[in-house]
């Protein structure tokens, strides 16, 4: 059978699947069981579970469970608590004020945890009320917080990246640097249209009354009660940008040093132990379900050849090498729309990669500028995994309608950030040239 009929049906499968409410990762599964059974037999899906086996024993996956249990000690613990009031002490005075320190709290806190959705159940329970309190519009107080949060896949440390990393063969480290540059350009970005609508309609945000905003003193015991936690996350990010410690072994210094941060804040006890080991279990589980229906797919999709033929009709295009780049973040864009980020990795690792460097790009930059375009999806409808998030916090009688209005303007300022990085690829490269060189 053609292959071209054969990739047509598999994503027809795929789709039917998934249409059906099966888990993304059994729809992964199931999909390549039936076509390995169906074209090659049943004795060839030992193709399967050898290619599964290799991926799972990666060992640059064992620092997904250590960063997800750092980020679960720093929330169990009330750090993420302090980062936000901290920031709003310093910020509160100046025009749309709290929503910036969301921003800035939800960006620090990004760097923490290397998930995209931590931001909204931690500063995005404090902030919203906070905001409306004070007489904030709605969409400037829903608005920036669920763009912000998808900004923990690509600020170092970053699960996705780790993920991407050990299934593309890059290095993590490289991508962490990569990554850097552009969250810090998103962020600011965020902050600067938060100013500047704010400033242009002030109704939008009332400035908090001189008398209740803290003093010097109040601020400085703020600023100090977060330090160990953004000394913490850059000694891990130091060790692996300057090559003293690998990925996995930044993770258990970080895991290890966020106990230590609760610990001398005295915060750590049996409770919030358990809530961290468990919340870490959980999401460990989950990510290595959607690991090993991603391997099964992608070996079902190598063996056959699919891959390689895919790959040959995107380089056949009639079009330059710039704009085949530009195809393949649209359809990661389309597909971060419906698609768990994972699995969006998973399905398509195996085709672009292999187009990107027959392209002569760099691998890197493109892992970042393909970071960047799957967490666009986490806020684009319908289905972006923070939309859904922020209407788990905030009053019912918010519509869901005004949640998706709120994020729209936020969602150019990330496709911006991307082209840029695509037009001006030294901004992904600086930093793992310079750390590399």
């Amino acid at each position: 059978m053609d292959l071209g009929l054969i990739s047509f049906l598999m994503v027809v499968t795929l789709l039917i699947l998934l249409f059906l409410g099966l888990p993304i990762t059994f729809c992964l599964i199931s999909t390549a069981l039936i076509f390995t059974v169906f074209f090659w037999g049943p004795a060839k899906m030992t193709v399967l579970v050898t290619s599964t086996f290799g991926n799972m024993t990666n060992p640059t996956f064992l620092a997904i469970p250590l960063f997800i249990y750092m980020a679960a000690v720093l929330q169990s613990s009330g750090i993420t608590d302090d980062l936000f009031e901290a920031i709003w002490k310093w910020l509160g005075g100046v025009r749309g004020g709290l929503a910036v320190a969301s921003v800035i709290a939800i960006t620090i806190l990004s760097a923490m945890t290397g998930v995209g959705a931590t931001g909204i159940f931690t500063i995005g329970m404090i902030a919203y009320p906070q905001m409306m309190k004070r007489g904030y519009d709605q969409a400037i107080a829903i608005g920036p917080i669920p763009p912000a949060s998808s900004l923990g896949p690509l600020i170092p440390p970053s699960n996705i990246m780790i993920i991407l990393g050990g299934f593309a063969s890059l290095s993590v480290g490289a991508l962490f640097m990569g990554g850097f540059v552009p969250g810090f350009l998103i962020s600011l970005g965020f902050i600067i249209y938060i100013l500047v609508r704010c400033y242009l309609k002030p109704e939008l945000a009332p400035v908090i009354p001189v008398e209740e905003r803290p003093s010097m003193r109040e601020k400085l015991v703020a600023a100090r009660g977060v330090a160990l936690p953004i000394l913490l996350v850059l000694a891990v990010l130091g060790g692996i940008w300057t090559g003293v410690t690998t990925a996995i072994e930044g993770a258990g210094v970080g895991a290890f040093g966020a106990m230590i941060c609760a610990v001398l804040k005295h915060r750590l006890n049996l409770k919030s132990l358990r809530e961290s080991v468990t919340g870490t279990l959980k999401a460990s589980t989950m990510v290595m379900w959607l690991l090993i229906g991603g391997s099964c797919y992608a070996a079902f999709m190598s063996a056959s050849g699919m891959s390689a033929y895919l790959g040959r009709q995107l380089m056949d295009l009639p079009i330059p090498p710039m704009g085949i780049i530009g195809i393949l973040l649209f359809i990661v864009l389309l597909m971060g729309m419906f698609i768990d980020s994972v699995a969006i990795i998973m399905i398509t690792v195996p085709i672009f990669f292999p187009i990107v460097n027959t392209l002569n790009f760099d691998p890197i930059w493109f892992g970042v500028v393909y970071t960047i375009a799957i967490i666009i999806g986490y806020i684009t409808p319908p289905f972006g995994y923070n939309l859904f998030y922020m209407r788990a916090i905030i009053p019912q009688e918010v519509s869901t309608k005004v949640i998706y209005n709120s994020v729209i303007p936020y969602i150019p300022i990330m496709i911006a950030v991307m082209a840029i990085c695509m037009l001006f690829p030294k901004l992904v490269l600086v930093l793992p040239q310079w750390f590399i060189n």
